[in-house]
């Protein structure tokens, strides 16, 4: 298996760098009547953003798999055939049923729609994994920009669940525990790792690497929703991101969250949120971006104080300054 996924890795490489060389986006990516820069400099420029990703990666693996499958799990049924202790069995024949076989299991998995709930599907597991990247990226800013605790946090979930009739307890081994439990690890990832990257800033920008230490814990209501939520978080991370569970392969593929439970992907997630909230830390000293933050939580106090007529008043000027920013990237202005 880990030299199918280096066979994987190698052509999502190619693949990537092929959507961005121009030649090949004017031959086979547009047709003639929609080709124009704009959509090859949007192309060229974006291609690591999500939605963009999300599409990449559905078609490669799909290309990778229908146009390679057989060679690259040729293997699989190498091996099946030698424990096969049917001596009638013709090895030509054998070889043709099964690479056919495997053909449909590929093109079963790689279908746009699910036939069932109980395969794997390629696209339902991408749909999952940028749904948690997205989800857990935007929170992990969220508590970074805001300095949310811990408590701030989770009681934003206790407040949605409620607004659905559920409970916190209802929620174990969900995408949300997962989305938690992640966020958990990377913002509790000790400040003091990044402050030694910048021994040169004062007091007051120091705020600006947060964090949460071991007190957050201290800070939450027992017995209370957000200190289930916790607990539940706490659990997922040792069941799954440390891997001292291991998920019942049957079990695992009847769950509509199955890849949450993969601790390759937790932990790459994990890495990747770090390396951003490093980067999140370096932007924010920034001397202009030091006003933006100013901004963001003088709108954040306003929120917290109920003021609507000033908070629409904040939202107002923020969306069009984004609209202005847009429109100086597509060269608009």
């Amino acid at each position: 298996m880990e030299n199918c996924e280096q066979k994987l890795v190698q052509w999502l490489d190619f693949y990537i760098t092929r959507i961005q060389d121009e030649n090949y986006l004017k031959e086979y990516y547009y047709s003639k009547e929609c080709y124009n820069e704009k959509n090859l400099k949007f192309n060229k420029e974006y291609y690591c953003h999500t939605n963009m990703l999300k599409d990449t990666l559905s078609m490669s693996i799909a290309e990778f798999l229908q146009e390679r499958g057989k060679n690259t799990f040729g293997f699989a049924i190498q091996n099946m055939y030698a424990n096969n202790t049917d001596e009638k069995i013709n090895k030509q024949q054998y070889f043709e049923q099964m690479g056919e076989k495997l053909q449909e299991c590929i093109n079963d998995f790689v279908a746009p729609v699910k036939k069932g709930n109980d395969i794997l599907n390629m696209h339902g597991g991408i749909d999952q994994f940028i749904y948690l990247v997205k989800e857990c990226y935007a929170d992990m800013i969220c508590i970074l920009a805001l300095h949310l605790s811990l408590a701030d946090y989770l009681q934003a979930f206790i407040s949605n669940l409620g607004e659905m009739g559920k409970h916190a307890d209802e929620m174990a081994d969900t995408m949300l525990i997962a989305r938690i439990a992640i966020v958990m690890c990377v913002v509790r990832y000790p400040r003091d790792n990044e402050l030694e990257k910048y021994s040169n800033i004062n007091e007051k920008e120091q705020q600006i690497i947060w964090g949460w230490g071991d007190d957050e814990l201290e800070k939450i209501e027992e017995e209370s929703e957000c200190c289930e939520l916790e607990e539940l978080a706490t659990e997922f991370s040792e069941h799954y991101i440390a891997n001292t569970y291991k998920m019942d392969l049957k079990a695992l593929i009847n769950n509509v969250v199955d890849i949450i439970y993969d601790q390759k992907i937790l932990k790459e997630i994990i890495r990747y949120l770090l390396k951003c909230r490093a980067e999140y830390y370096r932007e924010m000293l920034q001397v202009h971006n030091k006003k933006n933050m100013a901004e963001i939580m003088q709108f954040y106090r306003t929120v917290q104080m109920d003021d609507t007529e000033k908070m629409f008043s904040e939202i107002g000027k923020i969306i069009s300054q984004y609209e202005k920013d847009i429109r100086v990237e597509m060269g608009e202005m």
